[in-house]
């Protein structure tokens, strides 16, 4: 039988991610961080995703980039580290 292929709107996707001390355990930043990066797989070239981190202050890691630099979000997201309080 012929499949019918939805074509999903190119999507723009911002994670906050909370990097406290709190999170600085195996269930949180690193589970953050790997689950941040199955998902990077499955971007297309034409979705965007930007990373922005939150703890003392709030920073933008990653400035909108598109699902072709797959290798340059992966790294944005290998540079997460937890520390320092929590101002949400």
């Amino acid at each position: 039988s012929d499949k019918t292929v939805v074509e999903l709107a190119p999507a723009n996707l911002v994670f906050l991610v909370d990097v406290s001390g709190s999170m600085d355990r195996r269930e949180g930043l690193p589970l953050v961080k790997s689950t941040l990066k199955l998902l990077v797989d499955q971007l297309r070239e034409q979705d965007r995703v930007s990373l922005v981190v939150y703890a003392g202050e709030s920073r933008v890691v990653l400035q909108p980039t598109s699902g072709r630099d797959k290798v340059k979000i992966r790294n944005a997201i290998d540079q997460l580290t937890a520390g320092g309080s929590t101002a949400g």
